[in-house]
């Protein structure tokens, strides 16, 4: 070792030990940290087709509820003789046929609902990239039919439902088009109504 490499590792050794650090000290505080990613560790990565299902289901469960609280609002204010254009851009086929029927008893016999139905839908049927089943809960047990003089009317009439729907691609746009509907007395035994 040469004089030269000899003073630079004693001037080396003093000045760690007049601050006190190791070697290994030192290194620490003059070597910047690597920055580290975020993992999901366990969590496995959404596929092209898995994301492509997701956004479908979520697209055509969100046709059903702004179909619901669009109806459950003309409900309110008295029914409805022609859909609106929430209706025709979230409901077609047979599903806005239902619906139009439900809303021109109310205007027809001037009725209006003191409320609107409590709804939960689940994609939970097939899918395709035209076609997703879903399952839809509906519970009017608590809202009144009311007449022109607000006095209660068709308390008899069936409260709760379980919908088999069918969304379908249309013109690039999930819409309701069918429904399968049952009557229940309680949803204890539905699947996906428990919620309610």
């Amino acid at each position: 070792m040469s004089t030269r490499t000899r003073a630079a590792v004693a001037a080396g050794a003093a000045t760690l030990s007049l601050t006190g650090l190791t070697g290994c000290d030192f290194i620490a505080q003059h070597t910047p940290l690597p920055t580290l990613e975020p993992t999901t560790a366990g969590a496995p990565a959404e596929t092209t087709q898995e994301r492509t299902m997701r956004l479908d289901k979520e697209a055509a469960e969100k046709a059903y509820a702004l179909v619901s609280k669009e109806s459950n609002r003309l409900g309110m204010a008295g029914g409805a003789s022609k859909p609106t254009k929430i209706l025709t851009d979230n409901a077609d086929g047979i599903y806005l046929e239902v619906q139009m029927n439900d809303l021109s008893f109310l205007k027809s016999n001037g009725y209006r609902a003191d409320m609107g139905a409590k709804t939960i839908v689940t994609a939970n049927g097939g899918w395709s990239a035209k076609k997703i089943g879903l399952t839809a809960c509906e519970d009017a047990s608590k809202l009144r039919l009311l007449n022109k003089s607000g006095k209660e009317v068709e308390k008899d009439r069936p409260k709760r439902f379980v919908q088999t729907l069918t969304a379908t691609r249309v013109d690039g746009r999930w819409k309701i088009t069918g429904v399968d509907s049952k009557i229940v007395k309680t949803f204890r035994t539905e699947s996906g109504c428990s919620n309610l």
